[in-house]
């Protein structure tokens, strides 16, 4: 294998969103004994030194692990006990065998994981053999399903006919579940089986549950080195002043992953998508690199792309989509995570104070704006944010949480309008009996020599709060009534106040009396 000449690399990422926390997924994938967590070592080799500082300092952080896995991160990397086998693929009965040189898993805070397969090809050459590879790779379950064959309805035109991984053991996946309608319940579709193998038997679980994130295809990164095809696209029109990519079918389909025919039909909306998801910065050196929401591909002359661009496509470029598939899968879930929620239930405070935290802790250390200080690589990054639309998406889940914010805030607002108007209406129905207290007096009256003072003031008292009551519940007619029997019950204790002012008298000129004897006697 050493001595055939590479043509293309291919790596395919499957992103996902799990359930539980970082830590409980991390320990499920040392626990199963399939996966190895790994710290980076920058001094380890060239290319971990090359690609070390190639980023932003704040930017690996995000990336690179810690010696001590339980130790708080952003992410978390992980490589598969066996890197390396063999990855074959089976489509119109023919088999494309792709050599796999490594399996790594990426675990971020904000419960998103990456799973990724490094794969070369060492023998197919042909352009339409790499759109083959391309494409097929990448399924994970049928788009759709149709016809009486239902399965073989979309076999070997979206979806292969088998998927075969040759690690320490063999794992094949035919899709057979999906050939019988009655197999395919509300928890379809299901992860294939090479999936399922390599992320081990924890994330089978009911505790652990996952979820793509780009529907029924995985996303790819891929450099195709062919020199006579690099030629042709770095050719350049003087009358026209154009390039013959910009109108080139083959190079649309490469870079949007379409395999047996051009799925764009309008000439004029072909190059303009060509010219906004191309990156043509060394065209006259016959590189092209091109940018979709499913793939990120390099078409390049072999003494250049074995020199120079393969550890860039491994390394720099593949760690610059990992963030980007990281920004739109943490996106998602946050979305989930704001639609899920009960705006009825007497958590929502907490819920949403929780899911802020979580926003800005994602928009501090994991979502940037700038990853690197070289040109190319701003340039790469700022055109992959706008093609797959991460900004726009980020603005609209800035929306949302204000949006749930606003929300929150007014709810809070009219619970604490409804207890003010609640005590101000039980200040409403004490005021009457506070005001009589008063007419009357507190100490003016003795109830033990007076009982009948007593149970006239006491009745007038208990009415007063009865008739305040009726005048802040009922309305119109009902509350003119409980006023004017208010205003007859204070006019009655101020008819009644001389009565209880004489006896406070005499009460008053009695103790008087005792004083001089006391006086007397010292």
């Amino acid at each position: 294998m050493s001595k055939k000449k590479l043509h293309s690399t291919h790596i395919i990422m499957f992103p996902f969103v799990f359930t539980e926390e970082v830590k409980v997924v991390n320990a499920s994938l040392v626990k199963n004994g399939l996966w190895k967590y790994k710290a980076f070592d920058v001094g380890e080799n060239i290319q971990n030194y090359n690609e070390y500082i190639y980023f932003y300092e704040y930017v690996r952080q995000a990336l690179y692990s810690k010696k001590n896995m339980n130790e708080e991160q952003t992410s978390y990397y992980f490589e598969y006990k066996e890197q390396k086998g063999k990855y074959i693929l089976e489509v119109n009965n023919k088999h494309y065998t792709l050599h796999i040189d490594g399996i790594s898993m990426r675990t971020f805070d904000t419960q998103v994981g990456i799973l990724s397969v490094e794969l070369l090809n060492y023998d197919y050459d042909s352009p339409e053999e790499i759109l083959v590879i391309n494409d097929f790779l990448r399924r994970l379950y049928p788009q759709f399903l149709g016809g009486k064959e239902n399965l073989e309805y979309i076999t070997n035109n979206l979806l292969p006919q088998s998927v075969t991984l040759q690690l320490d053991e063999e794992i094949k996946e035919d899709f057979s579940y999906y050939k019988k309608m009655e197999n395919i319940q509300k928890d379809a579709p299901l992860l294939p089986k090479f999936i399922r193998a390599l992320l081990g038997d924890g994330f089978l679980s009911k505790k652990i549950h996952i979820k793509p994130i780009i529907d029924d295809r995985m996303f790819v990164i891929s450099m195709y080195m062919n020199d006579t095809l690099a030629e042709k696209m770095k050719s350049y029109d003087e009358a026209k002043e154009v390039y013959a990519y910009e109108n080139d079918e083959y190079w649309y389909r490469y870079t949007f992953v379409d395999t047996s025919s051009k799925m764009c039909q309008s000439k004029h909306m072909t190059k303009k998508l060509i010219k906004e998801t191309t990156y043509d910065r060394w065209v006259e050196w016959g590189t092209l690199f091109g940018v979709s929401r499913y793939s990120f591909v390099a078409l390049t002359t072999r003494d250049f792309g074995n020199s120079i661009l393969k550890p860039h496509m491994h390394t720099m470029y593949f760690q610059i989509f990992t963030l980007l598939l990281a920004y739109r899968a943490s996106m998602l879930n946050f979305s989930k995570r704001v639609a899920e929620l009960d705006l009825e239930k007497s958590e929502l405070n907490h819920s949403v104070r929780e899911l802020y935290k979580d926003y800005i802790k994602f928009e501090n250390n994991l979502f940037f704006r700038e990853v690197t200080a070289q040109e190319q690589g701003i340039e790469i990054y700022n055109q992959a944010l706008k093609v797959m639309q991460i900004e726009k998406h980020i603005k609209d889940l800035d929306g949302e949480i204000a949006e749930l914010h606003n929300y929150v805030s007014m709810k809070n607002a009219d619970e604490r309008e409804n207890e003010l108007a609640h005590i101000s209406k039980l200040g409403a129905i004490f005021l009457p009996p506070t005001v009589i207290a008063g007419i009357f007096g507190v100490n003016t009256i003795d109830f033990a020599k007076d009982t009948h003072s007593m149970l006239l003031s006491g009745t007038i008292v208990v009415l007063s709060a009865f008739l305040g009551y009726g005048a802040i519940k009922f309305k119109r007619i009902w509350r003119y009534i409980s006023a004017l029997a208010l205003v007859v019950c204070v006019i009655f204790a101020l008819f009644f106040m001389p009565k209880v002012k004489d006896n406070t008298k005499s009460s008053v000129s009695t103790h008087e009396q005792i004083q001089p004897r006391t006086k007397e006697k010292k």
